[in-house]
């Protein structure tokens, strides 16, 4: 049971997502316009939230029994292939959505966790990150056609300080 509303909860996050990829052609603004709707989701579905992406599910538990779940990884790498203009397969834009998932997954914990926090200042912060990831990935760019590697939560970190 807990399972198929684990489903239900993908289907609708995947249909916001594409919603908001096909809001734009750039795919800078897709991947923002994808993150926004991925933290409204979260906040609006906050019980759907939790399950999918709660302890009592692992994602390779997910993905394979529920392709939507994985089809919400796919669509993010999709557009960070996009931006790179590389193949979205690739470890880099693997490493990359595991970093901006984990950014994002934190900033709507504590969004959760600090329910004083007003909601005009979690925006602020998540509009930030993501303003912040996207100029990663144009340095990314640079870096991946020299063939080096990049450290995302190091670049992310250094971003914030500054």
């Amino acid at each position: 049971m807990l399972r198929e509303l684990a489903k239900q909860g993908f289907v609708i996050l995947l249909k916001k997502q594409k919603e908001a990829k096909i809001s734009s052609t750039d795919p800078r603004a897709q991947l923002e316009a994808m993150m926004i709707a991925y933290w409204d989701f979260a906040l609006a579905e906050g019980k759907f939230y939790q399950l999918m992406f709660g302890i009592d599910f692992t994602f390779s538990d997910l993905k394979n029994s529920l392709p939507e779940a994985e089809a919400t990884t796919i669509l993010f790498m999709e557009v960070i292939g996009d931006i790179l203009e590389v193949d979205p397969s690739i470890e880099l834009v693997q490493k990359l959505y595991y970093s901006f998932s984990s950014i994002l997954h934190g900033l709507i914990s504590m969004h959760f966790i600090r329910q004083g926090m007003l909601k005009r200042h979690s925006e602020l912060v998540l509009k930030e990150a993501i303003a912040i990831m996207i100029e990663m990935l144009d340095s990314a760019d640079v870096q991946v056609n020299n063939s080096e590697m990049i450290n995302p939560a190091a670049t992310l970190t250094k971003a914030f300080i500054l």
